[in-house]
């Protein structure tokens, strides 16, 4: 199990594994099934040679999850890397399971945005489904949290800022991820910079599509428990682009402060934390810009009607008050330096003038009196 734990009660959700420098995205693990059509296995060796849908070469597998397996693979007719991905053949898969599993692959493909992993193919092998989609270099949000703690402020502005606009992006046609965590957000380096991708719309849901394709029953948790909103720790209530909200303000505190706010040992601590105990104040944890309490604290309004009306207004917010802070830091620092240089204007005068007068003293004596 990864560090950011599972989707509850319907199904699991789990961050691919990394192998070197490359990983793919989704949730991962393959198991046997019971047809007499081969296909990978997730414990196969290195040399796996099945070819999907006519045109993958499966290479070799990334990782291990509950929903499906992600393996590397090359096109052979365009000589190219992706990564492949399929749906757990475990048992024979739910109507619904497959309405989700092609939930996901229509979102991320129709949604067009360089900040959301992009689909480029779709089909089915020995009716197991699966998704073709870029190969990614680089790594998780998480991964470089467990390496260096935490990001600075703005560097998390910087991320937030990319996620919104994936998610205003996905809000707009009416997805909620409903899985925002930084195991779904991928760095990417690209001719010199840096590119944020939003990952695995696997648990989303659309607002505007038929039932079908909705989500799942009422009572059903669906997401990662410490990135829950109130609405989905209920199970009951509608959940819509308002507690994605919730999840990128909860991950800006984790970038911020190195820590999550809404953690506890077992499930019910978390659900008790998220809906019911206090909200955390940031800097009660650690050092943050001035400003960044309240922007949390609207972020994470237990409400969704008093919390940020859009993703691009809570980046907007954030990246504001950071620069307010930034501005701040450099006009104190300019300050500081004008202080020092008048102290040193000062005492330069002061030694020349003591100088001019030792100087004055001295042509008095060698004049004499007239």
């Amino acid at each position: 199990m990864g560090r950011e734990g599972a989707a509850l009660s319907c199904f699991e959700t789990q961050q691919t594994q990394v192998d070197g420098s490359i990983t793919a995205v989704g949730t991962v693990t393959f198991a046997p099934n019971r047809e007499p059509c081969p296909r990978p296995r997730f414990d196969a060796g290195p040399h796996v040679t099945e070819v999907v849908g006519g045109k993958y070469k499966l290479l070799r597998p990334l990782g291990g999850g509950g929903m499906g397996s992600v393996w590397v693979a090359e096109h052979l007719t365009l000589q190219a890397l992706v990564a492949v991905k399929f749906m757990r053949p475990a048992s024979r898969p739910s109507r619904q399971a497959r309405a989700r599993f092609t939930f996901e692959a229509r979102s991320a493909a129709q949604l067009r945005s360089s900040h959301i992993v992009q689909v480029f193919d779709y089909g089915t092998s020995c009716d197991v489904p699966y998704i073709a989609m870029e190969l990614l270099q680089g790594e998780t949000l998480a991964a470089r949290l467990a390496r260096r703690g935490v990001l600075s402020a703005r560097d998390t502005a910087r991320v937030l800022a990319q996620i919104a606009r994936a998610m205003a992006r996905a809000h707009a046609r009416g997805v909620v991820h409903r899985d925002l965590k930084p195991a779904n957000v991928f760095l990417v380096r690209e001719d010199g910079r840096e590119i944020v991708k939003v990952l695995d719309f696997g648990v989303a849901k659309s607002e505007r599509a038929a039932p079908k394709y909705a989500g799942t029953d009422s009572g059903c948790l669906i997401g990662t428990p410490g990135y829950f909103s109130p609405e989905q720790a209920d199970g009951e209530r509608e959940v819509d682009h308002r507690s994605d909200l919730w999840a990128m303000g909860v991950i800006a505190f984790e970038c911020i402060t190195g820590q999550r706010p809404f953690h506890h040992k077992n499930l019910g601590g978390v659900l008790l934390n998220i809906c019911v105990n206090p909200i955390p104040v940031p800097s009660r944890l650690a050092p943050v810009p001035p400003g960044f309490d309240r922007w949390f604290a609207k972020a994470v309004a237990r409400s969704p009607e008093e919390r940020f009306e859009s993703a691009s207004a809570l980046a907007n917010a954030l990246t504001e008050l950071v620069n307010a802070s930034s501005d701040s830091s450099t006009r104190r620092a300019a300050a500081q330096r004008a202080l020092r240089s008048s102290r040193h204007v000062v005492r330069v005068a002061l030694w020349v003038a003591a100088v001019l007068l030792v100087l004055l003293a001295l042509t008095g004596l060698v004049q004499g009196p007239p």
